[in-house]
């Protein structure tokens, strides 16, 4: 339930119960979010940065005060526990524990060498009901 490993699927950022798939005998059960927490996990990143600013060898525009790049993402990641494994299939809407995944777009910046700051943008499939997010990120060294 860490954004910082899949972008859009931030425990917290669950509104209301809306947002999860009822699952039959089991009112009070959320799998959208039950499928982020677990004792193991295996989590993938794919991305395409471009450096827009930054110093001559290493950015579109040569302005290195605070270097900046682009970022294309998809982001794939599940969590299971020592009882309950994970169905390996990609679906947008299930009550099993499923892999979840997202694709965007990210902002960073470099702030003075010491923090990164990232702003994105992405579509987590597996909350049908929630569309595209927003989110930020703060983390130390680039």
């Amino acid at each position: 339930g860490f954004e910082r490993y899949v972008r859009g699927y931030h425990a917290g950022s669950f509104e209301s119960s809306a947002e999860c798939t009822p699952v039959p005998g089991s009112p009070d059960a959320c799998p959208e979010i039950d499928r982020l927490i677990g004792s193991r996990m295996a989590v993938g990143n794919l991305e395409l940065r471009v450096p827009v600013i930054g110093v001559e060898e290493f950015g579109l525009l040569d302005w290195g005060f605070i270097p900046t790049e682009i970022t294309l993402f998809t982001d794939a990641g599940v969590a299971w526990t020592e009882d309950e494994s994970p169905d390996l299939e990609f679906a947008r809407e299930s009550t099993e524990r499923i892999p979840v995944f997202s694709s965007g777009v990210s902002a960073r910046l470099n702030v003075l060498g010491r923090a990164v700051v990232e702003v994105y943008w992405a579509y987590p499939f597996q909350r049908p009901g929630k569309g595209g997010v927003w989110g930020f990120q703060l983390a130390p060294g680039w």
